[in-house]
């Protein structure tokens, strides 16, 4: 901080001034300075080593006055020391000659003189300002330790009174920590009787809705047994029941005729019994139930065995119903299965045989108009005659082959080629039964054999056609040869082949034959 120039007082005006070598506002920054070390200080300080401020109050107002004392003392001793001195030298001769000689100084010695005399008084006055405030100080911190000695007293009683306060306040807690223990356990032995309360009372409803069960059940078996029971065992108890009810009747006559009824004719009321027979019941006398039929096991066992064989006998008929119905089920399915294939192939049978039909009557009706136009007014008997014979002939063959068997053969050719379709029907179904990888196999042997022989019939026909080559290469070869005379003729372009119905039936004689050799062979 920059230092402050010192105020010097102006002293023509004010013979009282201070020294011009004391700086007060140095003074009171080294005094704030000092306060915030103290409190730097106090930050780092411990607990223990800390001070209150009544504490430090009291500290402060000791040192004070033990410095003002020592200042005071040392004040004293100086005092002592000057009179010492100044009785010493007025003593001595030397103090008079000098005192002698100041006199006879001028004016400016006078002046020192005046201003150490002036000195002395501020001095003195100093003093006495001093002393009188240090009594005011002493008289004050007096009347502080006066005032801190009634705080501290008041402090003792108010710490008394808070003691007394807190031991009050103790007690009382204990008290309510001993009534809330004693509700809590209260409260925790009604919570332990409601609880054996509700379990007492929850096995009394499971067991009252087990009787309840078991009533039912009896019940049930009540039921059970006069359904059971038979009919004449009802009818002798509505017997007893009836004859009672005419006794009761007769006995409480007299006492009726002699007392007058007040309210009107009773009807008796109806019930009808669980076995299906109405039962009167008096609307006054409570309901008599019936007493039970069965009083021994045996009888009911017996019963039972009765029951059981009857319901044996009827087990033993519905399986034997259920295994004719199964069976019947199974052979209606076949049935119908077969004859659906039956129907089925007497379909298609229908259809190939309107197809053969439509192609025989078309092949018919070629053929008459062949013969009317290639055979009009001309009868050939002879020749038709060696055709039927040529057909009775193949027929037979076939009939041979196809059946095996050399009986009946005065038949005619309608009924050999009727035996040889009924036969051809049946190696269908044979075939229809037969796997199809067999079949497969089959086919394929004949396949092979059909190339074959084809094969080797080609074979056959190309070595016919190269001998016939050969012989007509030979016969050339041996001819004479003649010589062209003349101008060589030029070939006309030959017309075009017609083709004739012959070749087409020729073509269909090779797949007749074709046909034959595959399947008769």
């Amino acid at each position: 901080m920059s230092r402050v120039p010192a105020v010097v007082p102006d002293r023509s005006t004010n013979p009282f001034h201070i020294s011009g070598d004391v700086d007060f506002f140095l003074l009171r920054d080294q005094e704030r300075n000092k306060a915030h070390l103290e409190r730097e200080q106090k930050k780092t300080m411990h607990v223990h080593e800390k001070v209150t401020y009544s504490s430090k109050v009291s500290a402060k107002h000791r040192s004070l006055r033990r410095e003002l004392q020592l200042e005071d003392e040392a004040e004293e001793r100086k005092v002592c020391a000057e009179t010492e001195q100044l009785r010493a030298f007025r003593d001595n001769t030397i103090w008079k000659l000098a005192i002698t000689k100041e006199k006879r100084m001028e004016s400016d010695n006078i002046n020192s003189y005046v201003d150490q005399k002036r000195q002395m008084f501020l001095i003195q006055y100093a003093l006495e300002m001093k002393r009188n405030e240090i009594q005011r100080l002493e008289m004050l911190a007096a009347k502080e330790e006066a005032k801190l000695e009634l705080a501290e007293k008041s402090l003792e009683k108010d710490a008394a009174l808070f003691d007394e306060f807190l031991r009050e306040n103790d007690r009382s807690s204990v008290q309510a920590l001993r009534a809330a223990e004693k509700e809590t356990k209260a409260k925790i032995e009604k919570i332990f009787e409601f609880r054996d309360l509700t379990t007492q009372i929850m096995n009394i409803k499971s067991e009252i809705s087990k009787f309840e069960d078991t009533l039912q059940h009896y019940k049930i078996y009540k039921d059970f047994l006069y359904k059971l029971s038979p009919k004449e065992w009802f009818d002798e108890q509505e017997k007893k029941r009836l004859a009672l009810k005419k006794a009761k009747e007769v006995a409480n006559t007299p006492k009726e005729s002699s007392v007058p009824s007040t309210s009107g004719d009773k009807v008796p009321l109806l019930r009808r019994s669980s076995s299906g027979i109405l039962l009167e019941e008096d609307p006054d006398s409570d309901s008599e139930e019936l007493e039970l039929y069965f009083t021994e096991p045996q009888q009911l066992l017996d019963v039972f065995t009765k029951l059981e064989e009857q319901n044996l006998s009827l087990i033993q008929n519905t399986q034997e119903m259920e295994e004719t119905l199964e069976e019947l089920s199974f052979t209606l399915k076949n049935t119908q299965n077969r004859m659906d294939r039956e129907v089925n192939q007497l379909k298609q049978w229908i259809t190939t045989m309107m197809m053969s039909i439509a192609k025989e009557e078309e092949t018919a009706a070629e053929l008459e108009l062949k013969a009317r136009v290639f055979y009009f007014g001309e009868y050939q008997g002879a020749q038709q005659d060696k055709l039927l014979e040529s057909l009775n002939c193949k027929v037979l063959d076939v009939y041979r082959h196809c059946i095996g068997t050399q009986q009946d053969t005065n038949l005619g050719t309608v009924q050999m080629l009727t035996i040889i379709e009924h036969q051809l029907d049946e190696l269908l179904e044979s075939l229809e039964r037969v796997p199809p990888a067999k079949i497969d196999q089959a086919e394929k042997a004949k396949e092979k054999e059909r190339r074959m022989r084809l094969r080797e019939e080609k074979a056959m026909l190309q070595k016919q056609l190269q001998e016939e080559r050969l012989q007509r290469a030979r016969a050339r070869a041996h001819a004479e040869i003649k010589k062209k005379k003349g101008r060589k003729l030029v070939c006309r372009s030959r017309p075009p082949v017609l083709r004739t119905k012959e070749e087409s039936e020729h073509m269909f004689m090779d797949k007749e034959k074709e046909e034959q050799l595959f399947f008769f062979t």
